[in-house]
C-alpha cells in the first residue's frame, strides 16, 4: 500500500530538492557571470539560452502539465490505471510529434527568432546568437516531454523525482560551464546544454516507469480524452506563451539600451525566479492535484485549502521581497562579482533586481490564482487577464526605458504583474468566496512587517557595503547568510504565534494526510 503524504510532507519534498537544484543553478550562473562577464559573447549567450527554453517552457512545461493532470485525475477516478496508461501513452506519441515538426520550423526560422528576442543586434554579434540558437534548439525534443511526466509523477504522488531530475540537468551544466572555461570554448558550454537536458528526460522517464506507467507508441488522434487534454492545452498554452513574452520582450527593449543591458537584466530575473521557483512552483505543484481532484468531488474542502494556499504564498514571499530590495547590492556581489563581473556591474544589476524584486511576491499569487481556475477547467479568465496586463507592461516599458535606461525595464513589468495579481484575485474570489480576500488588521500587519524588515535589511546592507565588500567571498556569505535566516526565522516565530491570516490553521490543514491517487500496479 502507498504510504499516505500529507500537503505540507509534499511542499517540503519539493522546497528542499528545488532549493537544491536553484543553488547549484545559480553556482552555474556564477561561473557564467566569471567567464563571460557582462560581453557582447554573455548577450548573444542569453538571447541563445533563452530561445529553446522559451519555446519548451511556453508549449510544453507549464502548458502540458497544467491541462493534463486535471484530466488524468478525472481518468483515474473514473477508469482506471490502465486506462490512464493507455492516454499517456497517446499524448506522448502526439507530443513527440508536433515537437518533431516545431524543432524543423524553429531550425529554419532561427534567424527570424533571434531577430525577434534580440532586434539591435547586428553583424558578427548577430550571426554569432544565431549559430548559438540553431546548437541549443534540439533540447526541445528532450525537454518538451517532461511537463507530461511531471504531470503523471505529481499525480501519482511522486514529487521528488522532478527535483532530482532538475538536479542532475545543473550539476551537468555546472561541469560543462567548468570545462568550456577551462578549454576556453564556448562551444562546450552550448553541447553541455543538451547533454545535461537529455539526463534531466532520462531520469524522469526512470520514474514514470517506477510508479507503474509504461509509456508505448501509440499514436491514436481520436481519443476522446486526448481531444480534452488538447481542448484546455490550447487556451492554457497560449495563456503561457503570453507570460513567456514578458522576460522575451524584456530582453528586446534592454537590446536597444547599452552593452550589457540584456546579460544585467537575465542576472536580475534569474535571482528573482529563485524564491518563485524553490517557494512558489513547490506549494503551486504540490497543492494542485488535490485542488484538482476537490473540484471534481465538489468537495467542501476546496475553499479552506484554496484560502490557505493563497495566504501561505502570501505571508512567505513578503519577507523575501523586503530582503531582495533593500539587500540588492549584497546580493549581486556575493552571487556575480568576480572575474570580470566589475563594482560598477554589480550596482547596476542591483537596480534591475530592486525593481523586479516586487515580481516574486506577485507571481508567487499569480500561480496560486491560476491554478484554481485551470482546476475547474476554467481558463478563459486568466487568458484574457494576463493578455491585457502584458500588453500593457510592454507598452509602457518602451517609453519608460527611454526615459529610465534598462531600469524602467523591470519596473514596468513589475507594475503589470500587480494589475495580473489583483484582477484575478477577485475573480478567483467570486469562484471560491472568500480564498483572496485578507481582513484590514492582517494586511495591515502584512504591511508592516515588510516596512520592518526592509529598514533591517537596509541596515545590513549599509553594514556590508563599508565593512565587508572587499572581504572574502566566504565571510561575505556568511554574515548575509545568517542575518537572512534570523529575520526569516523571527518573522515565521511572530506571524506562527499571532496566527496571522490563519497561518496556524493553515499548516495545520496542510499536515493532514491524503488519500493516495492509486495504487502503483504492473501493466
Amino acid at each position: 500500500m502507498k504510504q499516505k503524504r500529507s500537503l505540507l510532507g509534499n511542499i517540503s519534498d519539493m522546497l528542499v530538492l528545488t532549493l537544491c537544484y536553484r543553488i547549484i543553478g545559480f553556482v552555474r550562473e556564477m561561473l557564467v557571470a566569471s567567464y563571460l562577464g557582462t560581453s557582447a559573447e554573455a548577450d548573444a549567450y542569453s538571447i541563445a539560452y533563452s530561445v529553446p527554453t522559451v519555446v519548451v517552457e511556453m508549449l510544453a512545461l507549464g502548458a502540458i502539465g497544467s491541462a493534463s493532470i486535471a484530466v488524468f485525475q478525472s481518468v483515474l477516478q473514473k477508469d482506471g490505471k490502465q486506462r490512464l496508461n493507455q492516454l499517456y501513452s497517446r499524448v506522448m506519441a502526439a507530443i513527440l510529434l508536433a515537437l518533431a515538426a516545431l524543432l524543423l520550423l524553429c531550425e529554419l526560422g532561427a534567424p527570424l527568432l533571434t531577430k525577434l528576442m534580440a532586434p539591435s543586434f547586428s553583424g558578427e554579434k548577430m550571426a554569432l546568437t544565431v549559430s548559438m540558437v540553431r546548437s541549443m534548439l534540439p533540447v526541445i525534443l528532450f525537454v518538451g516531454v517532461l511537463g507530461l511526466q511531471k504531470a503523471a509523477l505529481n499525480l501519482m504522488g511522486d514529487f521528488r523525482s522532478e527535483g532530482i531530475s532538475n538536479v542532475v540537468f545543473n550539476c551537468a551544466m555546472v561541469a560543462g560551464v567548468l570545462f568550456a572555461a577551462r578549454q576556453d570554448r564556448i562551444d562546450i558550454l552550448i553541447h553541455s546544454f543538451i547533454a545535461a537536458a537529455f539526463l534531466q528526460w532520462l531520469v524522469q522517464f526512470r520514474s514514470v516507469r517506477r510508479v507503474g506507467l509504461r509509456p508505448s507508441p501509440d499514436l491514436h488522434l481520436r481519443d476522446e480524452d486526448l481531444h480534452r487534454i488538447f481542448v484546455l492545452l490550447i487556451p492554457i498554452m497560449f495563456s503561457t506563451v503570453v507570460s513567456q513574452i514578458s522576460p522575451v520582450a524584456a530582453r528586446a527593449v534592454a537590446s536597444t539600451c547599452e552593452d550589457g543591458a540584456v546579460a544585467m537584466l537575465n542576472y536580475a530575473y534569474k535571482v528573482t525566479m529563485l524564491p518563485i521557483g524553490v517557494f512558489g512552483g513547490a506549494i503551486a505543484t504540490a497543492s494542485f492535484p488535490r485542488i484538482s481532484r476537490y473540484a471534481n468531488e465538489s468537495s467542501s474542502k476546496l475553499g479552506d485549502l484554496s484560502a490557505g494556499v493563497f495566504r501561505l504564498s502570501l505571508l512567505l514571499f513578503i519577507p523575501m521581497v523586503a530582503v531582495m530590495m533593500a539587500g540588492s547590492v549584497p546580493i549581486i556581489n556575493i552571487m556575480f562579482e568576480r572575474g570580470v563581473f566589475t563594482a560598477a556591474d554589480t550596482r547596476e544589476t542591483a537596480r534591475l533586481l530592486c525593481a523586479y524584486a516586487p515580481t516574486v511576491l506577485l507571481t508567487g499569487l499569480v500561480q496560486t490564482l491560476n491554478n484554481e481556475f485551470y482546476a475547474f477547467k476554467r481558463t478563459r479568465e486568466p487568458i484574457l487577464v494576463n493578455c491585457a496586463c502584458v500588453a500593457g507592461s510592454i507598452l509602457l516599458s518602451i517609453p519608460v526605458s527611454g526615459v529610465c535606461g534598462a531600469w524602467g525595464i523591470p519596473l514596468s513589468f513589475s507594475a503589470g504583474q500587480l494589475a495580473n495579481a489583483v484582477a484575478l484575485g477577485v475573480m478567483a474570489d467570486r469562484l471560491s468566496p472568500g480564498m483572496a480576500k485578507l481582513p484590514l488588521r492582517g494586511a495591515a500587519v502584512c504591511a508592516a512587517a515588510f516596512g520592518v524588515m526592509c529598514a533591517a535589511t537596509a541596515g545590513v546592507s549599509l553594514f556590508y557595503t563599508r565593512v565587508l565588500y572587499e572581504r572574502s567571498i566566504l565571510l561575505r556569505l556568511g554574515c548575509f547568510g545568517v542575518f537572512g535566516c534570523v529575520l526569516m526565522a523571527a518573522y515565521l516565530l511572530l506571524i506562527y504565534k499571532g496566527n496571522v491570516l490563519g497561518f496556524r490553521d493553515t499548516l495545520r490543514l496542510f499536515r493532514s494526510k491524503d488519500e493516495p491517487a492509486a495504487e502503483p500496479e504492473r501493466i
